[in-house]
């Protein structure tokens, strides 16, 4: 709200949020959100300490990141239409690896490794 007071002089109206960032924050964020929480169920699953799950699950933010950094410096730009496609595959993904995850995940194997 302050960044609205502070640019209205230049900008002479309500400049955010905008359609891409509510694409965003209510369509890919919670995607996102899904697929990092599947792929640490099946990392955690699948490995010996907790210390291997942390690091490997890790590995799940480099491709956003990849994508905001191809987006800031303007290799790819993305459209919102584009957007809710990406957010659609995204989706897919995190029910693939929810489902994965739920069939892969066995609470007596991990508490048998303690």
């Amino acid at each position: 709200m302050g960044a609205h007071w502070a640019a209205w002089g230049v900008m002479g109206r309500v400049f955010f949020p905008t359609w891409m960032w509510l694409v965003l924050v209510v369509w890919v964020m919670p995607a996102v959100a899904g697929m990092g929480l599947g792929v640490s169920v099946i990392v955690s699953s699948k490995v010996k300490s907790f210390q291997e799950a942390y690091q490997i699950g890790g590995v799940v933010v480099v491709p956003v990141l990849l994508l905001v950094v191809g987006q800031i410096t303007g290799v790819m730009v993305f459209s919102a239409w584009l957007v809710l496609l990406l957010g659609l595959v995204l989706w897919g993904v995190t029910a693939i690896l929810l489902w994965y995850g739920s069939k892969s995940f066995a609470r007596s194997e991990l508490i048998a490794q303690l």
